[in-house]
């Protein structure tokens, strides 16, 4: 409906949190973020039941904000974000395999340069949060679910990706993508 309503582009920005440094800590604080402020906020009938996921373990980032680490909490979503910001829908020539939305667990974060985590929701266990120099010896999966530009959603496994190196982590699979291949 969105992109319907906007000339059939992707937004221009963040879809759910407006400003990363308004909103850190206290993303769930009414007086911080409004429905005039989220893009989709309006095409949402429960907010909350949309953008938070259930086995949401959150990330460090909780070290530097007064709430608890659900990412729910923190930054108001439980998803990031893989939006082709400002580009025409058409631009995307494969939306079945393009990642539009992910749980942290599909990906790394690196924070501050001070180094790598990695997440496990779903199926897991404590530690949820991991870093890179205990990820060879770390027996969880990475699992998320995955919303893709086609609209359809599907739960994948990250963890031979990831597991394989930073520098490898967002090359193309025969079932998802990250980013636009080059011509």
């Amino acid at each position: 409906m969105y992109m319907g309503e906007n000339g059939n582009r992707f937004p221009d920005r963040d879809p759910f949190i407006e400003c990363f440094l308004v909103t850190i800590g206290n993303a769930t604080n009414p007086s911080a973020i409004t429905s005039q402020q989220r893009l989709l906020d309006p095409y949402f009938k429960d907010t909350d039941a949309v953008l938070r996921c259930p086995v949401d373990q959150g990330t460090p980032i909780h070290r530097w904000s007064n709430t608890n680490n659900h990412c729910y909490a923190v930054f108001g979503t439980s998803y990031w974000d893989n939006t082709p910001y400002d580009h025409p829908e058409p631009w995307v020539r494969e939306p079945a395999r393009y990642i539009w939305l992910y749980e942290p667990p599909a990906s790394g974060l690196t924070l501050l340069g001070i180094g790598t985590w990695y997440f496990h929701w779903h199926y897991a266990h404590r530690p949820y949060t991991v870093t890179s120099a205990d990820l060879s010896r770390d027996p969880q999966r990475f699992i998320s679910p995955i919303l893709f530009v086609d609209g359809h959603a599907a739960k994948h496994d990250f963890t031979r990706v990831i597991k394989s190196g930073i520098e490898h982590q967002s090359d193309p699979t025969p079932d998802w993508m990250w980013h636009q291949p080059q011509d």
